[in-house]
């Protein structure tokens, strides 16, 4: 079995005054060539609920997922990309990072990433993967001023020689 990713993002915009000026600006990066930055892995959980004031912490090194009626742990031993998406157009807020225990921060720092409502954040180690271990494993999100629906997706490296079931 092989595993394959691409990270790519593409901006383009054009402005016209209805005669013939027309510019345009293009930027594109390939960010993450997966093999190359020895990621092997991805986990995704889509559309989640979190009530205002509520949170929810993931074990980065132990996250399960359905597959085919089957359940499967992924553990990883480093993020190469993590995208958030707070779904929520009017509602509240995705704070992500600060888990009392445990935390995994290296992404973010010392305070929280903030994902405003209908909002999306992608971050991409392109160099060397944030590493998780034992210490540091606890990927905390909590909703703000508002109910949020988040959709979370992470690809990195694992510390095992695969996915397994349970």
């Amino acid at each position: 079995m092989s595993f394959q990713a691409e990270i790519r993002t593409l901006i383009g915009w054009r402005w016209s005054d209805g005669a013939t000026y027309d510019a345009r600006l293009d930027y594109a990066r390939q960010w993450l060539d997966a093999q190359a930055a020895g990621a092997e892995a991805a986990w995704l959980t889509e559309r989640q609920p979190l009530g205002n004031g509520q949170s929810v912490a993931f074990d980065l090194t132990y996250l399960v997922r359905d597959v085919l009626g089957d359940k499967l742990v992924t553990a990883f031993a480093g993020v190469n990309v993590l995208l958030l998406v707070n779904h929520a157009p009017d509602g509240g807020t995705l704070c992500v990072g600060g888990a009392e225990a445990d935390a995994w921060n290296a992404p973010f720092g010392a305070g929280p990433l903030m994902v405003a409502p209908d909002g999306a954040a992608m971050l991409v180690s392109r160099a060397a993967p944030w590493p998780v271990d034992h210490v540091c494993r606890s990927l905390h999100l909590a909703a703000a001023g508002g109910d949020v629906q988040y959709s979370l997706a992470l690809l990195g490296m694992m510390s095992g020689p695969g996915s397994s079931g349970v």
